[in-house]
């Protein structure tokens, strides 16, 4: 039975629309402004924004719609992905029309999370998914997702500050440093280990931000794949080894997020 959306859902499904209108209007040619490289970059992001991460959000919202907790977990890892891709172009994209609708959708994913997390108790979580969730490999794969990204990250941080050159995706963007670095040091790697450790030592509070991360993982490596594929169809460089490692992050995400919200398991730990 459906009931009417709180705040943080409609401030969630006006950035899903905001996003679907900057994904769009980024094909209009000339309204990016960057490098050449970046375009096309950009528009794989838009790509996996359209085809990946807005379905998903609706999808979610729907069923959130419907009193479903699941499809407020979903829809809190696709807001995320919202957050984390839009705060990229609202921070480095050259400014153009759109700049506008990147910052909005930042804004509006922001004040989204604010109303909804505080509206998902634990309980909850943990007699929806509680029997479905595989706590340890979760657990083993967040702490790996933390890992790999906190060492690849600091490795070209630390290469850089030691010899003085760029790594050649900055100086290609023409960035004089990554907003990824950011995001990932500061939220995404940290709340992804802290997650981790509570699942494995069977600590309390783990579920809500465990759920969403195990969805906004695979659908933020579906977008980077996508960025990947334009990238070289534009005859940018492919490095095997960083597409391998998106490959298995989205199939593994990808299968521990269904088994959690599969309603139809009913399996132990």
């Amino acid at each position: 039975m459906a009931r009417k959306f709180s705040t943080g859902e409609w401030l969630a499904a006006l950035a899903g629309v905001i996003a679907a209108v900057a994904s769009l209007v980024g094909f209009i040619p000339g309204l990016y402004r960057d490098r050449r490289a970046l375009v096309s970059q950009s528009h794989g992001q838009d790509v996996g924004t359209l085809v990946f991460a807005l379905p998903i959000l609706a999808l979610a919202l729907w069923a959130s719609s419907r009193g479903s907790i699941r499809g407020r977990l979903v829809a809190l890892g696709a807001l995320g992905y919202l957050l984390y891709t839009y705060a990229v172009f609202a921070f480095d994209a050259v400014l153009n029309p759109a700049t506008p609708l990147y910052i909005a959708v930042v804004g509006l994913a922001v004040w989204s999370f604010a109303g909804l997390m505080p509206r998902i108790a634990e309980a909850e979580v943990e007699a929806t998914v509680g029997d479905n969730l595989r706590r340890r490999a979760s657990g083993i794969f967040l702490l790996v997702i933390a890992v790999i990204f906190a060492l690849l990250w600091l490795g070209q941080i630390g290469s850089a500050a030691i010899t003085g050159q760029q790594p050649q995706a900055l100086r290609d963007a023409g960035w004089p440093t990554s907003p990824i670095y950011v995001l990932d040091l500061a939220f995404l790697i940290p709340l992804s280990a802290v997650t981790g450790i509570r699942l494995l030592t069977g600590r309390p509070g783990a579920l809500r931000y465990a759920v969403p991360l195990l969805v906004f993982i695979p659908v933020l490596t579906l977008g980077v794949l996508s960025i990947t594929i334009f990238a070289a169809l534009d005859g940018q460089p492919f490095d095997f080894v960083l597409a391998g490692i998106f490959v298995v992050t989205t199939v593994l995400g990808g299968l521990l997020a269904w088994l959690a919200l599969d309603p139809r398991r009913r399996r132990p730990i």
